[in-house]
Parts: C-alpha cells; sequence; structure tokens
C-alpha cells in the first residue's frame, strides 16, 4: 500500500515459504501479486456446462464428436471416459474442472450407442410383398407386426385402422416407438375380451405412443383396456394420442389404462368416453410416477370413484390440462372425485394451470366427494379454476373439492366452489 507520509510504498511481509509479494510471472500465485486467490477463503468449486446434447445418441459404428464442456471462470476442462461406437450400449463420459484455489467440479454426458433402426409398417390387411419394409408392402397383422420390432430405436407405423389383442411387451427390454402414419391411425381391439398391451413381469421396456387413436376395446380382465402395466422397470409414454371410447367391466377398474410401478407420461393427448363398471374411468394409478401435461379428459366415467382418475398409491403430476363432464354416477355410499380419488395415503399428487368443468358426482349434495375426492395422502392444486361441476348427476350443489380426515389438501391461486 501507499504510504503517503513516508512516500513510500509498504509490503506486508509474506508468511515463511510463501512467493514473493511481487508478482513476477504474473501467475497468481504470488502473495500480493494483482490476481492472486486466497485459497482459504475460496471453496466453490466451477460450475461446468456440458455442451451440446445431454444424453447423447450416435449410431453404431459412426464417428462419435464430443460436443465438450466448458467451466464458468474459464478453467481447463478435462474429459475422461471412452465410447465404443462399435459396440451398442450406454457410456459416461466425465467433465473436470479445478480452479487455482484447488477447488474441483465435475459433469458427465450419457451416450447412447444404438443399433441400426428398424422401420416396419403394418396395416389390417397388408399391402404389395407384405413384408413391412414400406407403406405400399406393409404388413397384415399387428402381431406378425411386433414381432419385427426387436431393438433399440425401432418403429412401428401403424397404417389406418388396425384390430388387435393380447400383445405383451415384456420381452422388449428397449426403447422402442409405435406411432401413427397419419390422422387416420387406430388401433382397436378385435373384438375379444383381453387388453390391447400388457407389460406384467421384470423389464426395462421403454414404448412410445406417438400420433394415434385407441378406440373402442372393452375388456374384462383385471384393468387397463387399453394398457395394463405392473412392473416398475418400464416406461410409457402417449404423445398425441387420442383414447376414445374403451370400457373394463371388472372391479379392477381402469377403463383406458391401469398402471402399477414404473413411470407413464401423457403429452398433449385426450380421454374421451372411458368407462368403468367400478373405479377409475379412464386412469387407474395403483403405484408409480405419473406425469399428464396439456391433455384433456372429457365424458369419462365410472360408477364408484374417481370418474377419470383413481389414485391408490401412485404420485400425479398434473399441468395445464382440461377436465370436462366426467362423472361418477352412484348415488349412494361413499362414492365421488368425477376428476380425481385419491385413496392411499403414499399418494402425493401436484396439479397446476388445470380447468375443471362440468364434472358431476351422483351423490345428492354431498359436497365432499366432489370433483376432486382426496381420503389419504395429499393432493395440492395451484393456479387452477373450478366452474360449474355439481352433486346429483349435474342437478345439486356446487362440489369442487372435498376430503376425509386422513387426507392433506392443499388450495392455491385458484377459484373453485364447496
Amino acid at each position: 500500500t501507499f504510504n503517503a507520509t513516508s512516500g513510500y510504498v509498504e509490503y506486508t511481509l509474506a508468511a515463511a515459504g510463501d512467493d514473493s509479494p511481487i508478482d513476477f510471472g504474473s501467475d497468481g500465485n504470488d502473495v500480493g501479486a494483482w490476481n492472486y486467490v486466497d485459497a482459504s477463503s475460496d471453496t466453490t468449486a466451477p460450475v461446468i456446462t456440458v455442451l451440446g446434447e445431454n444424453p447423447a445418441t450416435v449410431d453404431q459404428g459412426a464417428i462419435y464428436t464430443d460436443a465438450g464442456a466448458t467451466a464458468d471462470g474459464g478453467e481447463t476442462v478435462t474429459t475422461s471416459g471412452t465410447v465404443d461406437t462399435s459396440t451398442v450400449g450406454t457410456y459416461t463420459l466425465s467433465y473436470s474442472a479445478t480452479d487455482a484455489a484447488n477447488n474441483t467440479g465435475t459433469a458427465t454426458r450419457t451416450v447412447n450407442v444404438v443399433g441400426p433402426q428398424n422401420i416396419v409398417y403394418v396395416s389390417e390387411a397388408g399391402a404389395g410383398a407384405m413384408d413391412g419394409t414400406s407403406e405400399s408392402d406393409a404388413i397384415g397383422g399387428f402381431g406378425t407386426a411386433m414381432s419385427q420390432i426387436t431393438s433399440e430405436g425401432d418403429r412401428l407405423i401403424v397404417i389406418g385402422t388396425v384390430s388387435t389383442t393380447g400383445q405383451n411387451l415384456t420381452s422388449k427390454s428397449f426403447a422402442f416407438t409405435i406411432e401413427g402414419l397419419d390422422a387416420s391411425s387406430t388401433i382397436t381391439g378385435d373384438g375379444g375380451t383381453g387388453r390391447l398391451f400388457t407389460i406384467n413381469a421384470a423389464t426395462s421396456a421403454d414404448v412410445t405412443f406417438k400420433n394415434l387413436t385407441f378406440s373402442g376395446n372393452n375388456t374384462t380382465l383385471a384393468g387397463g383396456a387399453v394398457l395394463f402395466n405392473n412392473d416398475a422397470g418400464a416406461k410409457v409414454t402417449f404423445d398425441n394420442c387420442n383414447i376414445t371410447g374403451n370400457a373394463v367391466t371388472n372391479a379392477a377398474g381402469g377403463g383406458a389404462l391401469f398402471f402399477a410401478n414404473g413411470e407413464l407420461n401423457i403429452i398433449n393427448s385426450s380421454f374421451e368416453n372411458n368407462t368403468s363398471i367400478d373405479e377409475a374411468g379412464a386412469i387407474n394409478g395403483v403405484s408409480g410416477t405419473i406425469t399428464i401435461t396439456n391433455t384433456l379428459f372429457k365424458s369419462n366415467s365410472a360408477t364408484t370413484k374417481g370418474g377419470a382418475i383413481y389414485s391408490t398409491n401412485a404420485n400425479f403430476t398434473i399441468t395445464g390440462s382440461t377436465f370436462y363432464a366426467n362423472a361418477t354416477t352412484n348415488t349412494t355410499g361413499q362414492t365421488g372425485g368425477s376428476v380425481l380419488y385419491v385413496a392411499g395415503v403414499n399418494s402425493t399428487n401436484s396439479i397446476t394451470n388445470c380447468t375443471f368443468f362440468e364434472n358431476t358426482i351422483g351423490l345428492s349434495n354431498n359436497q365432499d366427494y366432489g370433483t376432486i375426492r382426496t381420503d389419504n395422502g395429499n393432493t395440492t392444486v395451484t393456479n387452477s379454476l373450478f366452474y360449474d361441476n355439481k352433486t346429483n348427476n349435474g342437478d345439486g350443489s356446487p362440489s369442487d373439492w372435498g376430503s376425509g380426515p386422513n387426507g392433506t389438501q392443499t388450495f392455491n391461486t385458484s377459484i373453485a366452489q364447496w
């Protein structure tokens, strides 16, 4: 520092063993230097930003070029790990950077090496050579086409209306897609009493249903006319799908979907006119994680509980969705929850930016069993609107919200009547 009295520049004596207080090398390691960092006071590690896609995907046999990573303090980032593109699998690349105070930050990237994609076309009667290699050579028969879906990234393209039942996806322990060719693509029942799709044993199946209509299948089995899942390792996605007019005539419920364990994602889809003779007109969530985004539930109905959705111990996250004219029809007993009935103590549910309109219960003027009923568990509703939901099949009093003595409900910045 400059001493105005003496006219001299004064340096504080460095501790024994430290470098010179004058930073001759400008390396930041000399006590008193303009860019010296006191390591004893800096304990914050560099923040590493992974550039490009994460996870990344590369075809088998292709060259993988890593996009790298950066550190927020400009430190050098070191990469470790390898990607063997000759072998299908999942690989991890690790990044690290150490600052002048010897703090180290880390990050990782997952790289999936996938085999050649198999695209199979299917129609009801088939066409041309019927080998599934193109729309004009579509395989006739859904089951035959499914047998050719054998590896990661495979796609089954549905042409027009195709009927099937009893398709077991358990053995397909990889990610694949069943999708529609255009707006007419529909999967329907073949007149039997089974489900369309089943996952019911240990698996890592990851199926995406995309741009499809699932219509008119009725099952007498224990839940899920469209899909039954009972494995924690399974992941199922419905993207831009219309699930309509399906039914279950079994007390297990779930007119469209019965989901126990695993992960279910529903995006930009609709559930309409699905029914159950007991509970869960559209979806029965026994357990697992279920995320619903930008989806319409319209005119689904159950006799007892959960006109649209019933949760035993599943965890639902519902965002930006509309529930219109869903219903429970019993006029006596502990029934209701025209949109959602939460039964289990381990069920935690979050509902945000949703609209509930003209949903009804059969009970006469029992508001506690209205649009959402939380018997147990925990339900939080945020930024949502309830309007004209009624008891007595639409002729009674407003009925938006109710809980049992063991149910916890939180209502944030929303509008409702009860």
